[in-house]
């Protein structure tokens, strides 16, 4: 199978092209050029290195944030199109390492409760814009069940870890 990845959350992003778990071509953002102009010519670069297009692809995989707002939109919106044009699948990989194939695949309860943990998340990081503060309103929060409380905790303390 062969994935075209985009990160673009944040200035650290990549693209990269893999078959099955191989890395083929990886660029990585090393300027400070918007990735409205960086990210459509660095795609073209890596296919043509590898000898590939856009239609040759079978999955587009996006960082999914948590991450700038523009950034996050750009990648999701360029890989969405593509997935319309060319009929193929879209993995978004969020960065607290939750990951949901967008396809007609059964919910586990599992995957619910990190999808429902990252959501409450984003939505509350967006409001208090600090991790330190995020943590102490997702301990105080007594509208979330034990589990979703537990699990959102576990997420935010990796995306710390992460940030380091």
């Amino acid at each position: 199978m062969l994935i075209l990845a985009l990160d673009t959350c944040d200035v650290r992003g990549s693209v990269a092209i893999l078959r099955d778990e191989s890395l083929l071509q990886v660029a990585a953002h090393t300027t400070n050029e918007d990735y409205s102009s960086w990210l459509l010519p660095s795609v073209t670069a890596v296919l043509t290195s590898a000898g590939l297009t856009l239609r040759d692809i079978d999955l587009y995989a996006v960082a999914a944030g948590p991450g700038s707002f523009t950034g996050v939109r750009v990648g999701l919106t360029t890989v969405k199109a593509w997935s319309e044009v060319y009929g193929r699948r879209i993995a978004s990989v969020s960065l607290d390492r939750t990951v949901r194939i967008w396809d007609a695949r059964p919910w586990t309860p599992r995957l619910r409760l990190q999808y429902e943990a990252r959501n409450f998340i984003g939505l509350l990081y967006a409001k208090v814009g600090d991790r330190g503060e995020l943590i102490r309103r997702i301990e105080q929060d007594t509208s979330l069940g034990s589990e979703l409380r537990q699990e959102a905790l576990e997420m935010t303390r990796h995306w710390q870890e992460d940030a380091r």
